[in-house]
C-alpha cells in the first residue's frame, strides 16, 4: 500500500527497535549519534506523528465514553476502593508486593480458576489470553449435551474410524486420550488401536479396561515396525466412512468430532478436513494455541502445517495408498500431501479441537525430539515434485521441520523494474544498485518514474544513471506513478515495483521472486521487509483487522511463519512482483487510491480473479519505510478501500487465525 511517497508501506509495524536509544532526543550524551540512530528516530517521529492524527481522529468518541463511565457507579465505587488500597499498601512495602501478587493471581483466576491449582511457572500473557478464550468459548456441558441430540437427528450420521497407533505409552496419558474420545459428543465413532510392539505390557493392560465398549477395537504387532505400519494396520481394522488420527499422548476436545463431522456434512464436497490445535504443557495448561490459515499450498510446501485434527473419507485415504513405511515420523505429511493433490475440497475448522501434550521425548516439547521425521519430511516434498512432475530442490528451512522448495528460472525471462522517486538521489542510488546487483541473471529494465525532483544532484543521477527515467509530474499519486512505470518497461515478461528507499538486499532476492512470479496460478509476490535495525516491517498484511483494514504483519515468532513461504491476501506495493499478463488482466493499480491501500485492493483483485499472492522470505530486503515523504494515510483512501472491500468482521482474512484478534501483543478475540 502506498505512502505519500515513492516509498510506501500499508501499516507502522508494532516495534521499531527504539529501546538502544536512551533519552527522547538521542543516544547517550558524549557520543555522536549514528546514522542508523538518526533514521530510526526520524522513523519513530514520522510514526509518531501518523498516529497522533489517527488519535486525534478517535478522541472525541473516546472522551465521550470516558465521561459515561465517570458517571457510572461502578468506577466512582473503584475510585474508594483504589485509595482505600492506595493507604493500606504504600509502594514498596511488603504489603504492596503481596498485594501484586494477589492481582496476578486474580488474572489467572479470570483466566481459568483451575490454572490457580497448577504448580507450573506462571503462563506468558499470549497463554493467559488464550486460556481466557477457551474459558468463554469452549462448549458448557449443556452446549454438548445439545450437540449430542442433535448429531443424533441427523439424516446421515457416518461412521467416524479414529486410528491410534501406540508404542510403550504413559498410562496415564492412554487412559487421558481414550477418555478425551469417549466423551464426544458425536457418538457414531470407533476407536481402532494397535500397539506396535510395545516393550511393556502397559498398553495392553490400560486398554483392556475399555474394550467393554464395542466400538472400541483393539490389535497387537508382535514386532515394532514404526509408526506408519501401525498406522496403516489401524486402517486395515477400520470401517468407518471418515478417518481421522490421534496420538496416544494427546486428547480430542468435546466437540471434536461433531464439529469435524458437522463441516463435512454441510460441505459434501469436501473430502479433506484440518482443525486449528493447541498443546498441554507439562502440567496439563493449554498453551501455544496455533490458529492456522485456511488452505495455504505454499504453507504446505513449507511444513507440516496441517497436523492435528485432520479428517478424510476413507475413499480419499484408499485412493491415496494410505500410510507409507518409507516416510515413518513424517508418515501424516506424506498422506496430507497426497491427499491434498487430489481432494476435491480441502476445508478448514477454525476451532482447536486437539491438544498436543509436551513431554519428554514428545515432538511438541522439542522440535529437536525427533530430528529423522524431518529429515522424512524433506522426502515427502521430494517425493511430491517428482509425483507432480515440477522441478525443484528442497533444502532446509529456518527452523526444525521447515522447508523451502528452490524452482530454478524458467527460460530467460525479462523484468521491468519500476522506482518511483522524488530526490533523495542518495537512496534512490542504493536502491536502483540494488536491483543493478541482480540484473546479470535477467533481462532487467529499470524504470525510474520521477515525481518533480527538484534537486539539481537527483537531475544530474538521472542523466548518469543509463536507466530509463520518465516523467510523472503533478500532485502525488502513488498508484498513478507506478502504471506510468509499468507501461514505459514495455512487454517485460514480469513487473517488480521498488521503493526508492529500498537500501539494501540478500543476494538472490530477485531469483527469489521470480520463482514463484513464474508459477501457473500465482498472483503477486512480496518480499520480507526488515527495518534498518534488522527487526521485521513485513511479513505479508493482514487484510480486516482490529488495528485497521489493513496491516503489516510480523511472524517471524509466530510458529516461525514469517520465516517460511505462504498463500497470503496481500503484500507490500514496496517490493511487489506479478506477471505483466496478470497486471493488465486486473488494470494495475487503482488510481482513485492516491497514496494508501492501493496495494492490498490489488492483491485482493488478483486473489478474486483466481490467483494465489505469495509471501517469500527468500527475498528479503532492508526498508527505510517513507523516507522520502513520510506516512501519511488518507482518510479518502481508507474509506474508498473499507467501501470496496468492507466490512471486515473478525476472521476476514483466510489466511490468518480467525480468533486472533491481535499478533503484538498476542490476544484472541
Amino acid at each position: 500500500m502506498a505512502t505519500e511517497s515513492q516509498t510506501q508501506s500499508t501499516a507502522a509495524p508494532a516495534g521499531t527497535g527504539s529501546e538502544a536509544v536512551t533519552t527522547p532526543f538521542g543516544p547517550r550524551a558524549g557520543r555522536r549519534p549514528t546514522v542508523g540512530e538518526i533514521r530510526r528516530l526520524e522513523r519513530e517521529l514520522r510514526e509518531a506523528y501518523g498516529q497522533l492524527r489517527v488519535t486525534e481522529d478517535r478522541l472525541d468518541d473516546l472522551g465521550n465514553t470516558l465521561a459515561v463511565i465517570e458517571r457510572s457507579g461502578s468506577f466512582k465505587l473503584a475510585r474508594v476502593i483504589s485509595a482505600i488500597a492506595e493507604k493500606a499498601a504504600t509502594p514498596g512495602t511488603k504489603r504492596r508486593q503481596a498485594l501484586t501478587q494477589m492481582l496476578a493471581i486474580s488474572v489467572e483466576a479470570r483466566a481459568d480458576p483451575r490454572l490457580l491449582l497448577s504448580r507450573g511457572p506462571r503462563l506468558a500473557p499470549g497463554d493467559l489470553h488464550w486460556n481466557r478464550f477457551c474459558r468463554r468459548h469452549d462448549p458448557t456441558p449443556a452446549r454438548l449435551r445439545r450437540m449430542r441430540e442433535l448429531s443424533r437427528t441427523w439424516e446421515h450420521r457416518p461412521l467416524v474410524s479414529i486410528l491410534m497407533p501406540t508404542f510403550d505409552p504413559t498410562k496415564r496419558f492412554l487412559r487421558a486420550a481414550i477418555r478425551s474420545v469417549k466423551e464426544q459428543a458425536y457418538e457414531r465413532w470407533e476407536l481402532c488401536i494397535v500397539d506396535d510392539g510395545s516393550r511393556t505390557n502397559a498398553a495392553a493392560r490400560t486398554i483392556a479396561g475399555y474394550l467393554s465398549d464395542p466400538r472400541i477395537r483393539y490389535s497387537e504387532r508382535l514386532i515394532n515396525g514404526g509408526i506408519a505400519q501401525a498406522s496403516q494396520t489401524a486402517a486395515d481394522m477400520a470401517s468407518g466412512e471418515l478417518i481421522t488420527f490421534l496420538d496416544h499422548d494427546d486428547v480430542f476436545r468435546p466437540h471434536a468430532l461433531f464439529e469435524m463431522v458437522n463441516h463435512q456434512r454441510t460441505h459434501p464436497e469436501c473430502d479433506l478436513i484440518y482443525s486449528d490445535e493447541d498443546r498441554l504443557d507439562p502440567w496439563g495448561r493449554r498453551v501455544y494455541a496455533h490458529l492456522k490459515p485456511d488452505w495455504s499450498p505454499e504453507l504446505m510446501d513449507s511444513c507440516n502445517y496441517m497436523c492435528h485434527l485432520t479428517l478424510m473419507t476413507r475413499e480419499l485415504f484408499e485412493r491415496t495408498g494410505g500410510f507409507r513405511a518409507a516416510f515413518d515420523g513424517s508418515q501424516d505429511y506424506d498422506l496430507f500431501l497426497r491427499a491434498a493433490e487430489q481432494a476435491r475440497e480441502i476445508g478448514h475448522v477454525r476451532e482447536a479441537l486437539y491438544s498436543w501434550r509436551m513431554h519428554e521425548g514428545s515432538a511438541a516439547s522439542s522440535p529437536l525430539a525427533k530430528p529423522a521425521a524431518f529429515l522424512a519430511g524433506g522426502r515427502c516434498l521430494e517425493d511430491r515434485l517428482a509425483r507432480s512432475g515440477e522441478q525443484g530442490t528442497v533444502v532446509e528451512g529456518a527452523w526444525s521441520g521447515s522447508y523451502h522448495i528452490r524452482r530454478p528460472i524458467i527460460g530467460a525471462p525479462t523484468i521491468g523494474v519500476v522506482i518511483p522517486t522524488r530526490d533523495a538521489v542518495e537512496l534512490l542510488r542504493e536502491s536502483v544498485a540494488c536491483a543493478e546487483r541482480e540484473a546479470a541473471a535477467f533481462d532487467v529494465c529499470i524504470v525510474i518514474v520521477d515525481n518533480d525532483s527538484a534537486d539539481a544532484s537527483t537531475h544530474e543521477y538521472f542523466e548518469r544513471c543509463g536507466h530509463l527515467v520518465v516523467p510523472g509530474p503533478g500532485t502525488f499519486n502513488f498508484s498513478r506513478l507506478v502504471n506510468i512505470g509499468a507501461a514505459a518497461a514495455g512487454p517485460v515478461d514480469h513487473i517488480l515495483l521498488l521503493n526508492n528507499d529500498v537500501v539494501s538486499a540478500r543476494p538472490g532476492w530477485l531469483s527469489a521472486l521470480v520463482e514463484h512470479s513464474q508459477r501457473p496460478g500465482i498472483g503477486a509476490v512480496g518480499a520480507r521487509l526488515l527495518f534498518d535495525d534488522g527487526t521485521p516491517q513485513h511479513e505479508g498484511i493482514r487484510v480486516g483487522a482490529g488495528g485497521g483494514p489493513a496491516i503489516n504483519l510480523d511472524l517471524s515468532w509466530y510458529f516461525g511463519m514469517g520465516l517460511t513461504s505462504r498463500t497470503v491476501s496481500a503484500v507490500t506495493g514496496a517490493c511487489l512482483m506479478v506477471k505483466r499478463t496478470l497486471w493488465e488482466e486486473v488494470g494495475g493499480f487503482d488510481e482513485a487510491l492516491r497514496v494508501a491501500f492501493n496495494d492490498v485492493d490489488f492483491c485482493l483483485r488478483l486473489m478474486h480473479a483466481g490467483y494465489r499472492n505469495v509471501y517469500t522470505p527468500l527475498a528479503e530486503l532492508t526498508h527505510l519505510e517513507s523516507a522520502t515523504r513520510g506516512r501519511r494515510h488518507p482518510v479518502a483512501d481508507e474509506r474508498l478501500f473499507v467501501t470496496r472491500w468492507g466490512p471486515f468482521p473478525q476472521g476476514y482474512d483466510p489466511y490468518l487465525g480467525g480468533h486472533i484478534l491481535s499478533f503484538k501483543p498476542l490476544d484472541y478475540r
